[in-house]
């Protein structure tokens, strides 16, 4: 016989998977928007570092954050923060840098941060030490 859930867990599973498909419903418009107006392809090219904050990776995300940041280093260099920092201070931008930044520090980034090792990207997590434990 199987039992119902607690309907917070339910109510909570939907929020998930409808959060999931507004989300991909907006990046994947942007991105064609973006690809079908040409407007991001010159500044994709431009000698820069970037940063990109970042919030969670949630179980069903990692394979997708895994092929983001693969195709992210077929045309950028991922760099450290410290880099990143050093480089905008003493002018050594010479090709596209990114950086990678998660705020909150939430569980979540671990496999985040597990995924970037395999990958051999560095990354800044900000924690919140009030939250910890």
């Amino acid at each position: 016989m199987k039992t119902k859930g607690h309907p917070l867990h339910e109510k909570r599973a939907a929020l998930t998977v409808f959060r999931g498909i507004f989300r991909n419903l907006i990046l994947s418009s942007s991105s064609v928007l973006c690809h079908l107006t040409g407007q991001m392809t010159p500044l994709l090219k431009k000698d820069r570092v970037q940063f990109l904050h970042l919030h969670d990776v949630f179980a069903d995300e990692e394979t997708a954050f895994r092929r983001f940041l693969q195709r992210l280093s077929q045309k950028h260099v991922f760099i450290s923060y410290s880099e990143a920092v050093n480089r905008i201070r003493n002018g050594g931008i010479n090709r596209p840098y990114l950086c990678l930044s998660f705020d909150d520090g939430f569980k979540s980034c671990l496999r985040a941060a597990e995924i970037m090792k395999q990958l051999g990207i560095k990354g800044c997590f900000f924690l919140c030490s009030s939250m910890i434990g």
